[in-house]
């Protein structure tokens, strides 16, 4: 019995010093909470206690942006259409988006004529792949001299030689059906074609970026790769009704008249909506400083 009743007593005072560490943890977890709450300032309290005006209260989170834009009735504002916002810009989408819709009429032109006018001069199949193949490398290599171009001379700069070589080498092609190693000029007048149109890579996307407006771009941007997509679509039929109906080296220099008519589009526009801004050439003493 003696050995029972101390065994008991022993295990109370166990169970009392776990109660008194714990009770002293929360003390001191709060006693901690209420130093931090006094050195953060007089304005803030201790989280999750009660402040000294009332009850604690949550802060209510603001709604979206959509849901804030309302009118006086309290319905939901309405945004602005696209077709008012396309035609408040529609002088600078038919003056610039007439050039860029040759731009993709020339481009797409040459993907659909080239092959046929290898086939009309006798070129085989692997011979045809192989130099419209070597020309998409040589674009592929100039899309990085592409950009250089454009940012650091202007934009006039990367498309003009793009048109002119497009325009150019289209004519030269529709006077070569017929002469002498034709061949031979078929294949320079192809590198031509894919050194002009490396040069101008991403042209279209960059200038429909430089007019679009700032409040709202979308519908600009909407509007400007519809004119240069329609001209993409409309050049391949065009190809297919001049070939039908007169000759392949008619359908050549039409392509190339048009080209060199989007070079003289362009060259009159481009300095009025996209002048070239030259960038100020960072001081040696900064380029040391931040070195």
């Amino acid at each position: 019995m003696v050995r029972r009743s101390a065994h008991r007593v022993r295990g109370h005072h166990r169970d009392g010093d776990a109660a008194i560490g714990v009770l002293d943890l929360r003390g001191g977890l709060r006693a901690g909470r209420d130093v931090a709450a006094r050195a953060a300032g007089p304005g803030a309290r201790s989280p999750g206690r009660e402040s000294p005006s009332g009850p604690r209260t949550r802060r209510r989170r603001r709604p979206p942006r959509a849901r804030r834009r309302t009118a006086r009735g309290g319905r939901p504002r309405a945004e602005p259409r696209a077709l008012p916002s396309i035609w408040a810009h529609r002088t600078v989408l038919l003056r610039m988006g007439s050039g860029a819709a040759l731009v993709g009429a020339a481009r797409s032109a040459r993907i659909t004529l080239l092959p046929l006018w290898a086939l009309s001069i006798g070129l085989g199949e692997a011979n045809t792949a192989l130099v419209i193949g070597i020309a998409g490398g040589v674009e592929f290599a100039l899309f990085y001299t592409s950009g250089h171009v454009m940012d650091r001379w202007g934009r006039l700069w990367s498309v003009m030689p793009c048109m002119l070589g497009l325009g150019t080498g289209f004519v030269l092609l529709s006077f070569l059906h017929k002469v002498p190693g034709r061949t031979g000029w078929f294949v320079a007048v192809v590198l031509l074609l894919s050194l002009a149109n490396g040069v101008g890579s991403g042209i279209i996307m960059t200038l429909g970026a430089d007019l679009a407006p700032l409040s709202r771009p979308a519908p600009f941007l909407s509007a400007w790769r519809f004119a240069g997509d329609g001209g993409q679509a409309a050049a391949p039929v065009l190809v297919s009704i001049l070939t039908a109906v007169a000759s392949l080296p008619v359908a050549a220099g039409t392509i190339g008249a048009l080209a060199l008519l989007g070079a003289g589009i362009l060259l009159l526009y481009i300095p009025r909506y996209v002048p070239h801004v030259r960038h100020p050439k960072p001081e040696p003493s900064a380029v040391a400083g931040g070195k």
